[in-house]
């Protein structure tokens, strides 16, 4: 749905998309550089660190030069790159969270019910197209979700205390 979405959106240099699109681009550029991101107070910085990770390995992990020059000269190429990897791990997590409330909630209607969370906001579904944070945050409410669920399954919260308290602190 999102790929649909994103196509029928437009390209990013939109006005309504290329902030922050665009911002996260130039400073996932920059960490390939080794120099800061610009806005390191703001949460996008995993963002950032997946787009840089992402925009090595659509370049064969070439030269910072090399990988910069290639960005600038077709940035949608690489925006479309980096919020189809954000799509690919929230795919992942909607994955997980189906599974895990399967087992859980002991059914496919409740799992299936779960996995509907994102798609029941009209907020999501125009946010998270883009690259930034907003995409991340629904990879980062399905983790909590299937934290959540883990933990409520066959008492696993008695029996692993620390360990959930540290899953739920890595979400965090």
């Amino acid at each position: 749905s999102a790929l649909i979405l994103r196509t029928d959106g437009g390209p990013f240099w939109i006005w309504h998309a290329i902030d922050p699109s665009y911002f996260y681009l130039f400073n996932s550029v920059n960490l390939i550089n080794l120099a800061t991101p610009e806005a390191v107070a703001h949460p996008g910085t995993p963002v950032h660190s997946i787009g840089a990770l992402v925009l090595l390995a659509v370049q064969g992990f070439a030269d910072a030069d090399t990988i910069t020059e290639r960005v600038f000269a077709d940035p949608e190429a690489h925006l479309r790159a980096i919020s189809t990897a954000l799509y690919v791990i929230n795919a992942a997590g909607l994955l997980a969270v189906g599974l895990a409330a399967r087992g859980a909630l002991g059914g496919l209607m409740p799992a299936l019910l779960v996995q509907a969370g994102p798609f029941a906001s009209t907020v999501i579904a125009r946010h998270g197209l883009y690259v930034k944070p907003e995409t991340f945050l629904v990879f980062a409410a399905l983790m909590l979700a299937l934290v959540t669920l883990l933990a409520v399954r066959n008492d696993a919260l008695e029996r692993h205390r620390t360990g959930f308290a540290v899953a739920f602190g890595l979400v965090a």
